[in-house]
Parts: C-alpha cells; structure tokens; sequence
C-alpha cells in the first residue's frame, strides 16, 4: 500500500500528521498494551563475577515467585519469564511446557495462582522458529500469558513475513485478543518489516541491555536514551517496550551506569512501554522505594501519557547536554515534559 499523508505547517507538524496516520493504521489497546514489565534476563552481574552469565538461572520458579512479589510491591504490571522455563535447550521442538526441572508444575499450576494472588500477570519468551503453535496454544490457555516475547526469527522476504504474521494474528484471536506478541531484534540476521507491519501485534522490542555480559550490550545510559530519543522522532512510543537497567549493578569496566539514579534509568523508558530488563529483587531496600515511588507518580499520568503523541526536545543524548522528550495531546492541548 502506498499513501500520501496531508499537512499544514512544517517539520513538526510533518512528524505529528504521520504519528496521526500510523495510530490510525495501529491502533493500541490500553487494557491490553499499556503495562510495567519485568523481564528475567539481564542481570549478569551478580557475585562479583564478571565471566558468568546468568540468563536460565534467572528464570527458575523460585527466582520468578520472588520477581512476582517484589513486582506486586514496586506497582510493575507484568513479569516476563525469559529463556529458561522449558524443558532444555530452546532449539529443540517438543520442549516448550513449564519445566519440572525448574520448580514448576505441569499446566502452571503453583505459578498462575501466585500470581493472581499478587494481581501480577505472567509474560513468556520463546524461540519462534522452534516453539510449535499447538504449544504456544497450550501455555496461553493454561496461563493466560499477557505478552509474548518471540525470539531468533528470521524473515528475509515478504513471504516468510505474511506467513508468520497470519500466524501470529490467528494466534491472538484464539486468544480472545487478550495478549499481544513483541519481537526481539537484535541480531544480524535480516529482517523484513521490523517495525512496521509487526507492532499491529503488540508494542516491539527495542534493545537487549544487559549489565555485563555480553560487552557490546552492556547498559550505557545515554546510549540507551539516545536511542530511544531518535527513534521518538517518527515512531509512536506507546508502540515500543523500551528497556531499562539496574545502574548500581552495571559492571563499571563498561560503562558509566553506576554515576546514575534509579529513577534517571527507569524514567529514560517512561515515555514508551517501560521495560525492566534485571531483577527487581536485587534491588537494595532504598533503591526498590525510590523505583517504587518514581513507578506509582508514573502510573498516575500514564494513560494521558499513551494517549499522546512523544516527540524529542533538546539535545541529541551525549552524555554532555540537555535533553529529553515532550508529550503532546493535539486535541486537548495538553502535554508533559520530561
């Protein structure tokens, strides 16, 4: 489809009139795509060791009970279990059912009780190429999963696109529309349509930030702002799960987090769909209030806050300058700054 797109005005009234277009074309759904989550993966470095990773061992039952209380208590809407919970590897086919081996119950049944007692729900990740739709199916009846994160795809033509679009799109409306599907794409692989067609699925997945391992992802805080600060300009960022990082647990070989809040890190994902990528609970006492405190002042504005329109004010991030973002709401006149 091709489309021409009618404005008066300039550059700012250009980038508004295409973010109208585009809402138009990918409608969000608040009650669905607006949330707090908390993803396992990412918290490396633990223990002083700078050589492990720590990735499946996050994703264990009793790790994840533990993300389910401290999310209850922080205000955190999801918590997304990463790679971890299936049985072995996840380039295999037959695995993708709650692991025994991991402390979980055959259907789900000790973790979706926890989790509705604590009024959290659960996300799950999956390597896509080799988690079957039947099993996909299973696990969202039986855990009534809120956001999938589908991993390792590969999609280098307007074929294999469509084809695992339709896929997708049959799999939501078995589910009564009521979860959503991202995409993880980090790697070199090629990609066709990224982050057009896609996010009619749900918010997409912007940048693995880990806090050790592997180096070239470890979490810089004004690269991670600078990415989410330029792609602001033409993309709507209710559309977008952007990522922060636990600063006071980034390795200080590679990177400067440490010099960083709490609440600068959580808030340079605030004006997207806020993404935790670490455990919450190696947050120590004051840095889990001060979270908690920044998360409950968000929530309070974050319906207005997906209800408009974010653009980027100031300067490029550079570690050196002033910058941040503006939420525009071209009906009400009203905004926000941040």
């Amino acid at each position: 489809a091709n489309w021409s797109i009618l404005y008066t005005g300039g550059k700012d009234e250009m980038e508004l009139a295409l973010k109208r277009f585009d809402r138009i074309r990918y409608p969000v759904v608040p009650e669905r795509d607006m949330h707090i989550l908390i993803d396992t993966w990412g918290s490396d470095h633990q223990n002083g060791l700078d050589d492990k990773i720590y990735g499946r061992e996050n994703s264990v039952y009793d790790v994840v009970a533990e993300e389910v209380r401290t999310a209850s208590r922080m205000g955190i809407d999801i918590v997304r279990i990463d790679d971890g919970w299936q049985h072995g590897s996840p380039f295999q086919k037959g695995v993708y059912s709650p692991w025994e081996g991991a402390g979980y119950s055959p259907g789900w049944a000790k973790l979706k009780p926890l989790a509705e007692e604590h009024k959290v729900r659960i996300g799950l990740w999956a390597a896509i190429r080799y988690i079957s739709p039947e099993e996909m199916r299973k696990n969202q009846q039986e855990l009534d999963v809120a956001t999938w994160k589908l991993d390792f795809d590969m999609l280098p033509d307007w074929e294999a696109f469509h084809h695992r679009m339709q896929g997708i799109r049959d799999f939501i409306k078995d589910s009564d529309y009521k979860t959503q599907v991202s995409w993880c794409p980090e790697y070199d692989d090629q990609r066709y349509g990224w982050y057009s067609p896609a996010k009619e699925c749900g918010p997409m997945y912007f940048q693995n930030i880990q806090n050790n391992l592997p180096h070239h992802i470890v979490y810089v805080p004004y690269i991670t702002l600078m990415g989410h600060w330029n792609i602001s300009r033409y993309y709507n960022m209710n559309k977008l799960q952007c990522h922060w990082q636990n600063p006071a647990l980034t390795n200080p070989k590679f990177s400067d987090a440490v010099e960083h809040s709490q609440s600068y890190a959580a808030m340079s994902a605030f004006m997207a769909v806020p993404s935790c990528f670490m455990l919450t609970q190696l947050l120590e006492d004051e840095q889990e209030k001060e979270l908690t405190e920044i998360i409950g002042l968000y929530k309070q504005h974050r319906a207005e806050i997906f209800d408009g329109y974010v653009f980027p004010i100031g300067d490029e991030p550079n570690n050196d300058g002033w910058t941040g973002f503006q939420v525009y709401h071209p009906d009400k006149k009203t905004g926000y700054l941040m």
